[in-house]
């Protein structure tokens, strides 16, 4: 009986050791399993992969019915779905929460884990409306390092799960802790390798801006670059008036041309005008519910974010550089705006440049007394708009103009007073001339307009026009009231000439017999070459 009583002491006690080797063998299996798990989750620094590893860890270690996993957006501070397993087709994937809305919200809130049992995990998710299972539990982890919160693991389970509720929250305490760290190093090097991108690409667009020097060109390439540095698919630049009181779009991408010609903005006005009067950089998250926009519910504007920045030349503001619509349907973020003042600071310089090559240009080309086209030009231009006219079979005409008796208004009043009488009469000439014709000092009194796609009875009727003008004006010589005339002689191309010496050599055959035939008058050759004196 005593060896019985033994045997069955000894079969019960080896029972007992047999139950714990094998509890002692799933926990080496478990902690094998979460080492594991934790190696993989911190293998990479791809935040896609990242997100991979420990959504398959988890899942896999846990056997859960689901797991998901929530990050925090830059700029929204919101948590946005990013992955989980095990989810229904019709999940929906724009999924997000703020804080303190739901286990997920308060998770985040708090940094602390939240946990829902039973009837309380009901409607836990967004989107998922279906009957509770067994036991059903759901936890909501936060992923935190150094204090913040980079997003919240959520995993639902129930008495089918691998791991009990009692034994899960410990693991996902680990796994969590390990999957923050992973996230943070892969954000980390994310924004390296982004920050090393757009240095580079910095460079490469200050290298490009600084070999260009048509101001057009330089305001396009300063667009483009930003769209591509920044990520953006709406940019413009607005430049001051030269009253320095209004801002106007002189060039932009992915903005309608009518919102390009109308748009006018007041300094101080607006979150343009704002930006150019304080000469401060303006990030806005919601741009419609900011008190400085005007314009409401503007579908050219898919994300709600804004980035204005001064264009500044030695402190002074010359403009505002505006981008919208961060790709993809994100927010911006203070180091986008970091990025964009000092891309602003190379490209307002490359403006400025731009602008004083065009002034230098300008001066080259421009009579310093009257504002006019110098006689080169003229000449350059007469040669190109006569080849034009030939190649293209249409008429092109030539007005050469004298003031009548300028010497006598010289010896009177003195040269002073006929500087003045010629910048009175170029304004003349400048305002009755077409936006495309040329005006140019030819030489002393002498002036000249080239009409293109103008036969010669349109340029008849445009120098008579001009003659009356200048007839019934009222001249200032030297505090002196004084009236002049003017002689005219008009050719035109191809039937007075095919030349540019040709040409002006009938334009001023035509002008000496205006002179001749007693002033202020018109003269031009019929079609049969024969001078004639206009009428009227």
């Amino acid at each position: 009986m005593e060896a019985a009583s033994d045997v069955s002491l000894i079969e019960k006690r080896m029972g007992e050791l047999e139950k714990q080797l094998m509890e002692l063998q799933q926990q080496l299996n478990l902690h094998k399993g979460l080492l594991k798990a934790v190696l993989q989750i911190g293998s990479s620094l791809s935040l896609s992969q990242v997100i991979t590893n420990a959504l398959d860890n988890i899942y896999s270690l846990v056997q859960a019915r689901r797991v998901i996993l929530f990050l925090v957006e830059k700029g929204t501070d919101e948590l946005v779905f990013v992955g989980g397993r095990a989810l229904d087709a019709n999940f929906g994937k724009e999924q997000r929460y703020k804080r303190g809305e739901g286990i997920i919200g308060k998770a985040f809130e708090t940094g602390f884990p939240k946990v829902a049992v039973g009837e309380e995990a009901l409607g836990w998710l967004k989107g998922v409306d279906e009957p509770l299972s067994e036991g059903v539990w759901v936890i909501a982890m936060p992923l935190t390092v150094d204090g913040n919160t980079l997003g919240v693991l959520c995993v639902e389970g129930d008495d089918r799960a691998r791991l009990s509720f009692n034994s899960v929250m410990p693991c996902l305490e680990l796994l969590a802790d390990s999957a923050a760290a992973a996230v943070r190093n892969a954000h980390l090097y994310e924004d390296l390798n982004a920050r090393t991108a757009q240095l580079a690409t910095l460079y490469e667009i200050g290298s490009a801006l600084t070999s260009v020097l048509n101001l057009d060109r330089v305001l396009n390439l300063i667009v483009d670059s930003v769209t591509r540095l920044i990520g953006a698919e709406i940019c413009s630049i607005m430049l001051l008036d030269p009253t320095k009181r209004y801002l106007r779009i002189r060039v932009a991408k992915g903005l309608p041309k009518s919102v390009i010609e109308r748009t006018v903005v007041k300094v101080g006005e607006g979150i343009s005008g704002w930006v150019a009067q304080h000469g401060q950089p303006l990030l806005i998250k919601d741009i419609e519910s900011h008190p400085m926009f005007k314009k409401k519910s503007d579908s050219k504007y898919t994300t709600k974010s804004l980035l204005s920045v001064p264009l500044k030349v030695r402190g002074q503001v010359i403009g505002v550089l505006n981008v919208n619509n961060k790709v993809p349907r994100g927010v911006f973020v203070e180091e986008d705006a970091n990025l964009l003042m000092l891309f602003a600071t190379q490209a307002a310089i490359a403006i400025e440049n731009a602008h004083l090559y065009e002034e230098v240009e300008r001066l080259a080309i421009t009579d310093g007394l009257t504002g006019l086209y110098v006689h080169r030009y003229f000449q350059e231009s007469l040669e190109s708009e006569i080849k034009r006219a030939l190649r293209y079979k249409h008429s092109l005409s030539l007005m050469m103009i004298d003031i009548d008796h300028f010497k006598r208004l010289n010896d009177t009043y003195g040269h002073q007073a006929g500087d003045e009488v010629l910048q009175q009469l170029a304004k003349i000439l400048k305002s009755q001339a077409r936006e495309h014709d040329l005006v140019a000092r030819y030489g002393g009194e002498e002036f000249a307009i080239i009409l293109p796609v103008t036969p010669k009875e349109g340029a008849l009727s445009a120098a008579s026009r001009l003659r009356r003008s200048v007839e019934g004006a009222h001249f200032n010589a030297h505090g002196s009231e004084v009236r002049i005339t003017i002689s005219i002689g008009v050719a035109c191309c191809p039937q007075d000439g095919q030349t540019r010496e040709e040409l002006i050599g009938k334009a001023d055959q035509a002008l000496y017999a205006a002179k001749r035939s007693g002033r202020n008058t018109i003269c031009y050759f019929d079609d049969k070459g024969q001078l004639q004196r206009l009428e009227g």
